[in-house]
């Protein structure tokens, strides 16, 4: 007995003793749980990697509707633009799962001389429907061109190749003011004076390439005719006896148009030209 005493209490002072009533139980790695937590997140990244950039999944066609005035060049290089921006880092907008058809339409009616932009999906295109604001007019600063809606607003900076498919009648402003994209070049009254004077004048045949505009110099503006002679106007005065007069002054067969610089129409009953 004593020795079975004196053999337990060496195993025990070994480290080798075990109690028979409390046995221990083994830990093991939980190797299932690692596998399923590494295996599940990287499933659902290959995942969305072949939802955002599969072929099958991304926007092949663009249908609109409504374009009229507004260059289909720039319009297109707009929607493009988007369609190739990045999203998430890797991935495109094209993909139908990261296309956002609101930050298109900011997009759109920010760049672009649009009062309205409707967009919807379908299968794998989008059809854009806008509605153009009404805009006669060009404004050249410096080296730039922008669009200038009926209110005298700056709507955006036009391309120079969209610029040499453009009609619109072109505003100069000779003191190259700096221009910000929504800001007011002329007022609404300005544009409806303007235009009336535009329209008197064609009406006597005379045709014109362009209207310059100088603030400085005490907001005088003045038409460059086609046979090169300048008609300075009051805008905010008579338009219709400033055009009378101009009217009298070249139905005297005495003077040439050829070879007239210029025909002052601002002050009144007084006409100056040279």
């Amino acid at each position: 007995m004593n020795s079975l005493k004196k053999s337990n209490r060496d195993r025990y002072q070994r480290g080798k003793y075990h109690n028979p009533y409390f046995s221990h139980e083994k830990h093991f790695w939980p190797w299932k749980t690692i596998v399923v937590a590494i295996c599940t997140p990287a499933l659902v990244v290959v995942g969305l990697c072949f939802l955002f950039s599969h072929q099958a999944f991304q926007i092949e066609t663009v249908s609109v509707f409504g374009l009229r005035q507004t260059s289909k060049i720039d319009f297109e290089s707009q929607v493009n633009a988007y369609l190739d921006s990045r999203s998430l880092l890797f991935f495109h907008k094209s993909n139908m799962f990261l296309f956002n058809k609101d930050e298109l339409n900011i997009q759109l009616t920010k760049n672009l001389s649009l009062a309205n932009v409707e967009i919807d999906n379908y299968d794998k295109g989008i059809k854009i429907k806008i509605e153009e604001r009404t805009s006669n007019y060009l404004w050249r600063s410096g080296s730039k061109t922008y669009v200038v809606d009926l209110d005298g607003l700056i709507v955006r900076e036009m391309s120079p190749s969209s610029l040499n498919e453009s009609s619109l009648l072109l505003f100069v402003d000779l003191n190259e003011s700096e221009i910000n994209i929504g800001s007011n070049v002329l007022t609404k009254e300005e544009i409806l004076d303007i235009s009336n004077f535009h329209k008197q004048i064609g009406e006597l045949g005379i045709t014109f390439t362009q209207t310059n505009i100088n603030r400085v110099a005490g907001k005088w503006m003045s038409l460059v005719t086609s046979n090169g002679y300048e008609v300075y106007f009051d805008a905010s005065g008579d338009i219709e006896t400033q055009v009378a007069h101009l009217k009298t002054l070249l139905d005297q067969k005495l003077i040439d148009p050829a070879s007239i610089e210029y025909v002052d129409l601002r002050f009144g009953e007084q006409i100056y030209y040279k």
